[in-house]
């Protein structure tokens, strides 16, 4: 296939393969191509035309570049997808105008399709019947339109049993009489102003992916508690000793816990692109997954049940590194060569981010020797706060349609010194050292010190794709 950054997918244009800077380019138009193998390399592949005997190889036309087509297969009917037999009329292929290069790729290769997907953790603050409900389409559209309507609810100018006789008027038909009555009787207890705040907050478009992890955080910092779809034990506190490389920490394990997962889109990377003024690697289009129903946008997900282990700063000490050189590198560089346009905006790129997520996929390595969970089945969430003088690390497993799992990860809280000196050996040594150890972060680097035999895990676990890691930064050196 032939694919650019933009999402446009099309054939290969074999015509333009086999007969480029030849005259017989516009006159040769064969409805076939020979396609003779010899060995194993790509250049034992020839393509030939069989009019003229014009010839190629495929490791020739796998370093060509072709002029976009702007073709897009998603928005074109299924008679007409690549691939698909023409069943109906034939109809023009969807095509948008493009000035990008298209590159070949083998069609089964992951590059033509990076699923963009977003998860969020279903916190304690709106685990509740109330914003459940408020959370509907049906609810949200008709107690939306009564709240902004010249009547004003929100300010005082209506009584609280003519609203909630309105809002049962509304909304009778279109969700149960046993919903309308949780409405009915947090309006009665709370008021009408806390009802709006909580509403509008619900519904709140300006709120970004980064503000709901802001929220995350906050919830998990404010401890223990319990509720249908959470549960978080008190902490066991691990205190460091002289020569650490980790300070004191606090280790909730998270008994239960709910996410939502949800594909937004997915993009094509069929070559790397930077950007020319900046050097910045610049992340490819998104092609969206949604689909229109019912006067909504729906993406694809599922939820998921499971446990996790919550780790924070004891106290909200967070470690001192201010004067190595790592915190220095990654002042000066951490946003020179980063990929733009994730919806982590630039929380990556502060050193204690970087510290964080270092020792996240450190103790990832470590848990799964213990827990009896592969690395590949753990995930992580790398949280900091709005200022950056405090954050924790999220390890959690879930699986979809399940009840939860069997506890091996919360049970490693009970031998979590053991697993956090596993985890400082695994960053103060990689077997690939000194080569590992020499590299620093760069403007043209992603990490720092990181490869596969000490900090690199699957990037199914990972929600950063392996990026910004860098041992240097916790040894301070």
């Amino acid at each position: 296939m032939a694919a650019c950054p933009d999402g446009h997918l099309d054939e290969v244009n074999w015509n333009y393969a086999v007969h480029r800077d030849r005259n017989c380019n516009q006159r040769c138009r064969p409805p076939y191509y020979y396609w003779r193998t010899g060995g194993s390399s790509l250049s034992d592949i020839v393509v030939e035309c069989p009019r003229c005997g014009c010839r190629t190889d495929m490791g020739k036309i796998y370093s060509l570049d072709f002029e976009c087509s702007g073709r897009l297969p998603e928005k074109e009917s299924p008679s007409h997808r690549i691939g698909f037999p023409s069943i109906t009329k034939p109809k023009r292929p969807y095509k948008e105008k493009c000035d990008q290069k298209m590159k070949v790729l083998q069609r089964q290769s992951s590059s033509l399709h990076i699923p963009e997907t977003v998860t969020l953790l279903t916190i304690p603050e709106y685990d509740n019947a109330i914003s459940n409900i408020l959370q509907r389409t049906a609810v949200s559209s008709a107690v939306d339109a009564i709240l902004n309507s010249p009547l004003k609810p929100c300010e005082g100018r209506i009584d609280i049993e003519d609203l909630i006789s309105w809002i049962r008027s509304s909304l009778t038909g279109k969700i149960p009489d046993e919903s309308i009555q949780v409405v009915e009787e947090y309006i009665r207890e709370k008021g009408i102003f806390i009802f709006c705040e909580l509403f509008r907050h619900l519904h709140n478009e300006e709120r970004t992916f980064i503000d709901f992890v802001y929220e995350e955080l906050e919830s998990l910092l404010a401890g223990p508690r319990t509720t249908d779809n959470f549960s978080m034990s008190p902490p066991r506190r691990i205190q460091s000793r002289p020569g650490d490389i980790i300070p004191d920490i606090d280790v909730y394990p998270v008994e239960m816990l709910k996410t939502i997962t949800a594909q937004i889109g997915y993009r094509r990377m069929p070559y790397t692109k930077r950007d020319p003024a900046t050097g910045r690697i610049e992340i490819p289009k998104l092609i969206s997954s949604s689909v229109y129903l019912d006067d909504s946008i729906w993406y694809p997900g599922f939820e998921g049940r499971g446990e996790g282990i919550f780790i924070t700063f004891s106290d909200g000490n967070i470690p001192e590194f201010s004067e190595s050189r790592a915190h220095e590198e990654w002042r000066r560089y951490g946003g020179s060569s980063n990929l733009t346009g994730t919806p982590w905006g630039d929380i990556p790129r502060e050193p204690l981010f970087v510290w964080l997520h270092t020792l996240s996929h450190a103790l990832i390595m470590a848990i799964s020797l213990h827990s009896g969970y592969s690395s590949a089945s753990l995930r992580e969430r790398v949280y900091i706060n709005r200022n950056a003088d405090n954050g924790g690390i999220l390890i959690y497993t879930t699986s979809p349609g399940e009840d939860g799992s069997m506890g091996g990860l919360i049970g490693a809280v009970d031998i979590f010194e053991e697993i956090l000196k596993m985890a400082s050996e695994g960053i103060r040594l990689c077997s690939n050292d000194p080569l590992c150890s020499e590299v620093r972060k760069t403007p043209e680097r992603i990490n720092g010190a990181a490869c596969h035999s000490c900090l690199l895990i699957s990037e199914t676990s990972c929600e950063h794709r392996n990026m910004w890691l860098d041992r240097h930064i916790i040894l301070r050196d």
